[in-house]
């Protein structure tokens, strides 16, 4: 393969035959700091190590990619933002879990006892762990099974929204429809569902009231599964997305995953403690805004919180200024990191 070298107005070479990342910007002994979210191997549970984040965990720890040695840490439990996972298209799938287990075999709830108005039905919150031990649902006759799909927050009033699900009997035949509760009622078509068909498809159009979205079945006592449900906003069911740990690991089949780390807007933060980098440091990041390059950037000894807005997919900080061609790699790094092309 051939290598063409572009001489940047700084002196410094750029391979442009190598994939670029912005650690090579460091090559000449530059401080300051980089970082990678999709490096896992990078992320830890707690500041002073401990197990690697995945999707879902808190990070307390991430590591400098510069080579300078400055991670970013953060000592508080309650103060560490989440890592994240999601396609680099975006999120569609509005619900916090969309099935129970890893390989889409149900989604189980139990249900409590009590009065309908008053009970609310557990989604078991550890999936990789149950997956061979399904809990199986026995529905009394007097009762609904409700439980939030979508939190009202996801949720804006008169619009509309698909809601979709796979569903199967097990034992008893399905004899009567879903309802929503908390939005406009719906009766499924597609009823009844005996054992022997599996899983069957259905799908309505919801007019949101604004309260969370509950789905609920009525009927005589029956054991059933629900798994795979998607709720978006619009009329027309579009492909899966897997939702998992509360929300933070979405993925899609045949889409690139994005990695992130999630700021609450309260107090969550992840400081580097930086030694003195001058009056024209570099500060470059990808957050839900897109790529944010800041020149000319005054950059004291002390804490850098490097969290910035929602979510950050990438954090870099350079004593110096960027030549044009390195600003332009660097754009489009942060770019692919946010997903906006592909890498």
């Amino acid at each position: 393969m051939k290598l063409v070298t572009d001489l940047s107005v700084s002196g410094r070479p750029i391979l442009t035959g190598e994939p670029f990342t912005p650690a090579t910007l460091f090559r000449q002994g530059e401080n300051g700091l980089f970082f990678d979210p999709s490096v896992a191997a990078s992320l830890y549970t707690t500041h002073d190590g401990g197990a690697n984040s995945v999707p879902g965990n808190p990070v307390g720890r991430i590591e400098d990619g510069s080579g300078n040695g400055n991670d970013a840490i953060q000592s508080i439990s309650t103060m560490r933002p989440s890592y994240g996972r999601r396609p680099s298209a975006g999120l569609r799938n509005l619900v916090h879990k969309s099935q129970l287990n890893l390989d889409g075999s149900g989604l189980w709830v139990n249900n409590q006892s009590g009065t309908t108005s008053g009970a609310s039905s557990v989604i078991n919150d550890d999936p990789e762990t149950t997956a061979s031990t399904p809990f199986i649902q026995q529905i009394s006759d007097t009762h609904y099974i409700l439980w939030n799909v979508v939190q009202s927050s996801e949720l804006l009033s008169g619009e509309i929204y698909r809601v979709r699900a796979r569903i199967r009997a097990i034992g008893d035949t399905i004899t009567a429809p879903w309802v929503v509760i908390g939005g406009t009622t719906a009766n499924l078509t597609g009823f009844p569902i005996t054992p022997a068909a599996g899983w069957q498809w259905v799908e309505f159009d919801l007019v949101s009231d604004g309260t969370a979205l509950k789905l609920g079945w009525a009927g005589s006592g029956n054991n059933w599964s629900i798994s795979t449900i998607q709720v978006e906003r619009n009329t027309e069911a579009s492909t899966y997305q897997r939702v998992l740990a509360n929300g933070y690991d979405v993925t899609e089949a045949g889409m690139r995953d994005v990695y992130y780390l999630f700021n609450d807007g309260i107090d969550d933060a992840l400081a580097s403690t930086l030694p003195y980098l001058g009056t024209n440091a570099t500060v470059a990041y990808a957050s839900d805004k897109g790529a944010t390059i800041q020149t000319g950037q005054t950059i004291g000894a002390g804490g850098f919180d490097i969290l910035r807005d929602t979510r950050l997919f990438a954090m870099l900080v350079i004593d110096r200024a960027l030549s044009t061609a390195e600003t332009q790699r660097v754009t489009r790094f942060l770019e692919t990191r946010a997903g906006g092309y592909t890498a």
